[in-house]
């Protein structure tokens, strides 16, 4: 092999090494900047992961179909689309679910996780909420202790574009998780 060979491919594999990561990148700052905003209600879930740290696990509500909102029928781990909408509080709800790329409106790539007659339970793309190792443990308290189906003021805010749903905060009280935790250090 000639040196010229060797030196372009050295560089071909080298761009091609710094071109993927800064891609994937790219889209998620994509969607946070351009992406439609929704609202989550979230449910509590223990979390930890050894390889990125900790987290907050997050549940969402808006995980379960109503059968009236399913087009078709899935199998366990099948690929679907969630179609989505907000609720008369805001939030975010999925208002159909199919097997083929809505045309119109904001939608989410799923995977189908369990069907029964009267729900389909999907699989959405984000379920951690990853922060500093010191504030994670205080913040899945505040999490717990504030995630009812009744508190409207604890959830998660999502950007979703062109199917990538990218999480932005985590509110809780009605405030990012970060400040939460700073004003109750503040307090008495």
């Amino acid at each position: 092999m000639t040196q010229p060979l060797r030196v372009f491919l050295f560089i071909l594999l080298a761009a091609v090494q710094i071109g993927v990561p800064l891609s994937m990148i790219m889209q998620r700052e994509h969607t946070l900047r351009d992406g439609t905003l929704y609202k989550f209600r979230t449910a509590p879930v223990d979390p930890y992961d050894a390889f990125r740290g900790r987290y907050v696990a997050l549940r969402l509500d808006a995980s379960s179909v109503p059968s009236s909102a399913v087009a078709g029928t899935y199998a366990r781990q099948q690929p679907a689309y969630a179609g989505l909408g907000t609720d008369s509080n805001g939030f975010a709800e999925v208002t159909a679910l199919c097997a083929e790329r809505p045309e119109t409106g904001d939608y989410l790539r799923v995977r189908v996780n369990y069907v029964n007659a009267n729900e389909t339970w999907i699989t959405l793309p984000f379920d951690r909420f990853y922060m500093d190792e010191h504030d994670a443990p205080r913040a899945e308290r505040a999490y717990w202790q504030n995630s009812t189906r009744t508190n409207l003021n604890t959830y998660v805010a999502v950007r979703v574009r062109a199917g990538a749903g990218v999480i932005e905060n985590l509110i809780i009280d009605d405030l990012p998780v970060a400040e939460y935790l700073n004003q109750q250090d503040q307090s008495p």
